[in-house]
């Protein structure tokens, strides 16, 4: 059970460090290698692209597990703890139902990479693949947001005080 609980807290956090740290040195490598050596690997552009793309998706869904994504919240601090809760509750649904269809629509973008592939110019890869990500995580971004809406109807409080 240890493992599942850390890859629940942890798990995309570790996956975005994994990805900042390749593109940190693929960025550099193709820097040396280009300045230093007047060489460039033709592929690394379009990998650290898809890396850096993917270490956002995973970092936003990192943020909204401990709930510290960015909120507009300053006019809240002047209601009543009940009455701020509920209206943030109310943003989070919002933000679920967005992300779902985010998913939704992002499944049907996937879907016609397959159908009608394009390849990536250097790589040769069908981008269907890299763009797997925007419905898994638009998914696990809901997902996360439900933990925390659960946590907060659960306990009464959020994971952050406002």
């Amino acid at each position: 059970m240890g493992i599942l609980k850390s890859l629940n807290q942890s798990g995309e956090r570790n996956l975005a460090c994994i990805l900042i740290v390749v593109l940190v040195i693929l960025l550099t490598l193709q820097t040396v290698l280009r300045y230093v050596f007047h060489y460039a690997f033709t592929w690394s552009e379009e990998v650290l692209r898809v890396a850096f793309v993917w270490a956002i998706y995973l970092a936003a869904c990192n943020t909204a597990i401990h709930d510290r994504h960015i909120r507009i919240i300053t006019q809240l601090r002047f209601l009543k703890v009940d009455i701020r809760n509920a209206i943030l509750l109310f943003g989070d649904i919002i933000w679920v139902l967005y992300s779902i269809l985010l998913g939704i629509e992002g499944i049907k973008l996937v879907h016609s990479m397959f159908l009608f592939p394009y390849r990536s110019p250097t790589l040769g890869v069908n981008m269907a693949y890299p763009y797997c990500i925007v419905p898994i995580l638009y998914f696990l971004l809901a997902f996360r947001v439900i933990q925390n809406m659960v946590f907060q109807l659960r306990t009464g409080k959020r994971k952050k005080e406002i």
